[in-house]
């Protein structure tokens, strides 16, 4: 019998697993998920800046600020990561990713909807892109007041639990 991975331990009981899972782990997840999110939306924000031959106004209104938009969102997730009071990220990052899914598919109602007013599958992919930012941004800092909401609700208890 192999002992190097017992099914259960000295007392009889299953090993707990929590031990195995930790908190930096999970955290350093939620950063890389958030932070991929926001780089992957910057890519194709900045392909579409590039890719315009005169830099003008409209170039900056339709495609600098969806950059910088997903930019922040790639900040959000690095600045989560030195945040003062701990804000789990793995909370935020679901918000992030379920505005930014939310927000993609109402765009992409609306896309193939008015299919033929889309020129390109390159100026399709660059409007979801666009709505998408707004989205993980918006969950992005919908999540972040989730988490202060949750750290504080968990403070509280603590203090009545204490004071009793």
């Amino acid at each position: 019998m192999d002992r190097r991975w017992p099914r259960v331990d000295a007392s009889g009981r299953w090993p707990d697993r929590s031990r195995f899972r930790t908190r930096i782990n999970e955290d350093l997840l939620g950063t890389l998920l958030l932070a991929g999110l926001g780089t992957a939306l910057s890519g194709i924000h900045l392909e579409h800046v590039v890719s315009h031959e005169t830099f003008s106004p409209v170039v900056l209104l339709v495609g600098v600020i969806p950059l910088v938009v997903s930019l922040a969102v790639v900040a959000a997730a690095l600045g989560l990561r030195t945040a003062a009071p701990r804000i789990p990220p793995g909370r935020v990052w679901w918000w992030a990713y379920g505005g930014a899914a939310t927000m993609g598919a109402v765009a992409s109602l609306v896309v193939f909807d008015q299919g033929i007013a889309v020129e390109s599958v390159y100026e399709t992919r660059y409007v979801l892109a666009t709505v998408a930012a707004g989205g993980a941004l918006g969950g992005t800092l919908v999540g972040i007041y989730d988490a202060q909401r949750v750290r504080r609700s968990r403070r509280i208890e603590t203090i009545r639990g204490q004071s009793i």
